[in-house]
């Protein structure tokens, strides 16, 4: 965890002149680094506090440097009470809402940043002291706030503008997004308040390691993700250890990939709480898909952990409560590669193959790949229905993929009949369920069923919740 900035004593003096400085570049520089510890600490009221602390209260006429540091501070103390905001998702509007929240508080941000650069005009007139003007910690600090509020600006965009954008192009959109933030917020290098990233820096890291994984995961790819995933729990477990120590006391549940999580992180901050669930997202998304290529090499118990991740829908139970009460013969995701002739060697080793290839391992030349598979207890094998189902997908998946809505197919037999649901998850990858008995097309069960599954892997539900955050922590 960061360590506060020394204190140092003040320059002030208990006489002052007109011509005197109250407070020196040295001390105004460690007022705002304590200021800013504070704020990395999300201990926004001690922030505003500390400023507060060290106004100027003097009966003479200030020193015309000492007048221009009292504006900065005032105008830098505002971002306390923004941050406090930007934490609590306040810019979302609710139902109960009159205004546009995420105005009011990109408003604030944008005054913050107007009045600051003012300032620095002004320091900057023709009628300055030169030695003003020329002022280089002045300006750095100047720069790093006003970086600092434009940047909370096109995160409250960022945020507001998820829910509503189309989930076949909200992963690409949002990391071209976020690279494009962090490169400009980052592009001159360190902030010079401090060399260690600051509370922006690694909330982007965090969402465009996030993004990048959920890239990785729609396209099975297991190794890249399974990399990823390592990264994102070591970035995730430093992120919460670096707030407060007493927001890192807990391991997650989840095994070889838990990470340090807040054990009661405050209620109120709840875009700490969201965070913890796209993680968790991210978690029970890889069991999921990759339950049956990690399970001849993961231990049961621990592949159940990643499964059973605290999420909107824990994934596993899910499945298996379906499969208990509406009794499908299967339950499976699909990869339908139609016309793709590239080689394919599996799910994410195609590229180390092609590095390093080996003449006993053959590209395969099956069309419909099975991603992960929950048989039921009626069948030893998802083999015996794989016939009958890549007959099913062959003639329904690019209609589910063009419609944007399940496919459904009922077929009658001598002595039974059968049934098949598909929908588009995303890429080449497919929801279906197979039942050996009739079941009506529009069988609410099953329809909500697969909306749910899917809603879940495309992550529509957890945007959703950045609007109406849970009041509880997803720890």
């Amino acid at each position: 965890m960061p360590t506060p900035p020394p204190e140092k004593a003040s320059s002030a003096s208990s006489t002052l002149s007109g011509d005197s400085r109250f407070i020196s570049e040295e001390d105004v520089l460690t007022i705002v680094e304590k200021f800013c510890y504070f704020l990395s600490q999300l201990k926004f009221d001690e922030a505003q506090t500390h400023i507060e602390s060290h106004k100027l209260v003097v009966t003479v006429l200030p020193h015309a440097a000492d007048k221009i540091w009292q504006q900065i501070m005032v105008t830098v103390a505002q971002l306390a009470s923004a941050e406090q905001s930007y934490f609590t998702l306040s810019f979302f509007t609710t139902k109960f809402s009159f205004t546009k929240n995420n105005n009011n508080l990109k408003e604030l941000y944008t005054r913050i940043r107007q009045d600051l650069r003012r300032i620095e005009d002004n320091a900057n007139s023709p009628f300055s002291d030169p030695e003003i003007a020329k002022n280089d910690i002045r300006k750095s600090i100047v720069n790093h706030f006003c970086d600092y509020a434009g940047t909370r600006i096109e995160l409250i965009d960022f945020y507001s503008n998820l829910q509503g954008k189309d989930w076949r192009s909200v992963v690409d959109e949002s990391l071209a997004k976020l690279n494009a933030i962090s490169e400009v917020y980052n592009q001159d290098g360190p902030s010079p308040l401090s060399p260690q990233p600051d509370l922006i820096s690694k909330e982007l890291q965090l969402l465009i390691l996030s993004f990048d994984l959920k890239k990785k995961l729609s396209r099975c790819s297991v190794l890249d993700s399974l990399l990823l995933l390592k990264n994102l729990k070591t970035l995730f477990s430093n992120f919460f250890k670096d707030i407060s120590q007493e927001l890192s006391s807990k391991q997650s549940n989840s095994g070889l990939f838990s990470f340090m999580k807040p054990n009661k992180a405050p209620p109120k901050y709840f875009l700490l709480n969201w965070l913890v669930a796209l993680y968790n997202s991210m978690l029970a998304k890889f069991s999921i898909y990759f339950n049956d290529v990690l399970g001849p090499y993961v231990p049961s118990n621990e592949l159940k952990q990643f499964q059973t991740a605290n999420t909107p829908i824990n994934m596993y139970n899910f499945f298996s409560t379906f499969m208990r009460k509406q009794g499908p013969s299967v339950i499976s995701i699909v990869m339908c590669r139609g016309s793709d002739q590239s080689p394919f060697y599996g799910f994410g080793y195609h590229k180390f193959l092609q590095e390093s290839p080996l003449d006993t391992v053959q590209p395969s030349k099956d069309r419909f790949p099975v991603l992960m598979s929950m048989v039921n207890e009626r069948y030893k094998s998802y083999d015996l229905l794989k016939s009958k189902i890549d007959d099913f997908l062959s003639l329904s998946h690019q209609a589910a993929h063009s419609e944007a809505k399940p496919k459904f197919l009922s077929e009658k037999e001598k002595n039974s009949e059968t049934t098949f649901f598909c929908i588009h998850i995303e890429w080449q990858l497919f929801l279906v369920v197979y039942f050996d008995k009739k079941i009506a097309e529009k069988d609410a069960s099953v329809t909500n069923f697969l909306n749910d599954v899917v809603g879940f892997l495309r992550f529509t539900k957890l945007y959703q919740e950045l609007r109406t955050p849970s009041r509880t922590n997803h720890s």
